[in-house]
């Protein structure tokens, strides 16, 4: 288990592709509420519970999405399969580091929240971390299951598959669904 974990945090820190693309999600996500809301609403503190926990989900389904498809992108999960490991194992490790990428990215991203809030200090923040970390298990605990059931499912790219859709119907996509049909009817 610890080697499936060793390899995916190494993974990481050759490529940066996990934790960057969650960093810079969480703060749009972020930058996006703080300049939607008024001064006096974004003071409230339940605002700001609100904004994290949707930095939080949108940040981890993120997350949960890419440790599970690297694996499948680069055919490595077959070879996971084929290993004399329980797949609970490979469950673990996958949990284990969706609650350590998580756990990263809140760390950074729930001071800059609160300060970008203008939240006031109270000894009650001290409680936050452990409220932040006791989401992020669950949360990854759940997400985790659905992301190994969803690998081997057509419907993984849930989110590139909801945004295609919309692309096809703006007006530049039906331009190129157009274009398309037109060379398909003069090669037949």
């Amino acid at each position: 288990m610890w080697a499936l974990l060793w390899k995916d945090v190494l993974l990481e820190l050759r490529t940066k592709e996990r934790l960057s693309s969650l960093f810079v999600l969480a703060l749009l996500i972020i930058l996006v509420f703080v300049f939607a809301l008024g001064p006096e609403q974004a003071r409230r503190p339940e605002i700001g519970a609100g904004v994290l926990w949707v930095t939080l989900l949108f940040a981890g389904m993120l997350s949960l999405q890419r440790g599970f498809l690297i694996e499948q992108e680069r055919g490595c999960l077959f070879g996971l399969l084929l290993t004399p490991i329980d797949a609970g194992t490979l469950f673990i490790a996958k949990f284990i580091g969706n609650v350590l990428f998580l756990t990263i990215v809140e760390a950074i991203v729930t001071p800059i929240t609160l300060l970008l809030l203008g939240s006031s200090w109270s000894p009650l923040l001290l409680l936050l971390a452990a409220v932040e970390l006791l989401g992020i298990i669950g949360f990854s605990a759940l997400g985790t299951l659905f992301a190994a059931i969803a690998v081997r499912t057509r419907a993984r790219g849930v989110t590139t598959g909801d945004v295609t859709p919309f692309a096809r119907s703006s007006p530049h996509g039906q331009r190129q669904s157009h274009k398309r049909a037109i060379s398909r009817r003069s090669m037949a």
